[in-house]
């Protein structure tokens, strides 16, 4: 399959119901940290990518979707561009204040929650994925620092459309639904709602399950 379509928004930023959207109109399979989870080959991949990411073959993990969104890949927006030419680039946007507390009640704490003989049983490598393709690799290590992540989160906004061609550049809220996200595309419009899915309590509710999972590992390790 070729890649029609990168997202060049962070996660937290509604990539999980763009990411439906997307399938309900045909830019499936959608590769998003979702993906990363399910393939766990896939974290040496990343943890690659996030160390020389001009060096790498992005069809290693690509080749099977037609787009990209979410975290790791929008890390990596401009090389796989590069290597995609005729791709369609969307830029999910959210207000900065309300993104961050997002952020900070769901993939922070998320990636950084695990402790004890758990750290190294459950989800060591892909901890350190993470570190290497968001938390240290855009936030240089100061996701606390909250005006830092301001600067770097609207920083890359301004990088995307300096870097991107107009014509091929959507810049999208979800809020927004299916009208300028069909135009975009050159799609119809579905009769259906849009989808909204994966709000900060949702994700929450799984984080509980997870330290729940870490803390019977604790004991029996």
């Amino acid at each position: 399959k070729e890649l029609q379509i990168i997202g060049a928004g962070f996660g937290r930023t509604g990539t999980i119901s763009l990411r439906e959207a997307l399938h309900e109109l045909g830019f499936g399979p959608c590769y998003h940290m979702i993906e990363v989870l399910k393939h766990r080959e896939h974290i040496d991949f990343w943890s690659k990518v996030g160390n020389e990411p001009e060096q790498v073959d992005f069809n290693e993990v690509f080749a099977d979707y037609r787009s990209t969104l979410d975290f790791p890949a929008c890390s990596f927006y401009k090389e796989i561009y590069k290597q995609n030419p005729n791709a369609k680039v969307i830029l999910t946007v959210r207000d900065f204040d309300n993104w961050y507390t997002s952020a900070m009640n769901t993939i922070y704490p998320g990636c950084h929650m695990v402790w004890g003989p758990a750290k190294w049983i459950l989800s060591q490598k892909h901890m350190q994925m993470t570190h290497e393709t968001i938390w240290n690799y855009i936030f240089e290590g100061r996701f606390t620092d909250k005006e830092f992540v301001r600067k770097k989160f609207n920083e890359h906004i301004e990088d995307v459309k300096a870097t991107i061609p107009e014509d091929k550049l959507l810049v999208y809220s979800v809020k927004e639904g299916w009208k300028p996200l069909c135009e975009f595309l050159e799609v119809p419009v579905p009769n259906i709602p849009f989808p909204h899915l994966n709000n900060t309590q949702d994700f929450k509710q799984r984080l509980e399950s997870y330290k729940h999972l870490i803390l019977a590992t604790n004991i029996i390790a």
